[in-house]
């Protein structure tokens, strides 16, 4: 079974035990799919993030309250918007994933960097999986299943075939 597949849609909406949004440091009022997780959870992550640098790398995990359809939600943390990059992006999906696993072997993830980051799509999502694999297989988590989450249907079908090919 592949250990990574794409879905087109909202990360709202993906059937997983880990959903995984993210943040830049300082950020106190998510956008993008991040703020749509906050949205469907009705201000949790905007409440929780009080206390939440978004250092990179750094993890938040959420009850999904049966409000999404994750039964967990993890907030990881992209550090500084100035200097972030595809080197970030894949230690970002690390620990993510790194973190994910403690929760399940479901993780469903945006593309970290895709949106406000200003990072092609195509090439993010390559690192994301590509972190995401290194965590799962020092886990020894060969069950572990990726599911790249992007709105974007065009998007989303470029990454799909970029990650079929490579």
């Amino acid at each position: 079974m592949e250990m990574v597949e794409v879905r087109q849609g909202s990360i709202t909406d993906v059937e997983c035990d880990v959903a995984v949004v993210n943040l830049f440091r300082g950020v106190k009022h998510p956008g993008g799919a991040t703020g749509a997780m906050d949205r469907a959870m009705n201000g949790a992550i905007t409440r929780a993030i009080a206390d939440f640098d978004g250092e990179l790398g750094e993890c938040l995990v959420l009850d999904g309250q049966g409000s999404v359809k994750a039964k967990k939600v993890l907030v990881v943390g992209l550090g500084s918007s100035a200097s972030f990059g595809y080197e970030e992006v894949e230690k970002a999906a690390y620990a993510a994933a790194k973190e994910g696993l403690k929760h399940g072997r479901t993780i469903a993830t945006i593309i970290h960097g895709a949106g406000i980051g200003g990072l092609d799509p195509v090439e993010a999502a390559k690192r994301v999986a590509s972190g995401s694999k290194k965590a799962f297989e020092e886990a020894g988590a060969s069950d572990a299943k990726l599911l790249i989450v992007e709105f974007n249907p065009e998007k989303a079908k470029a990454v799909e075939e970029a990650l079929k090919g490579g």
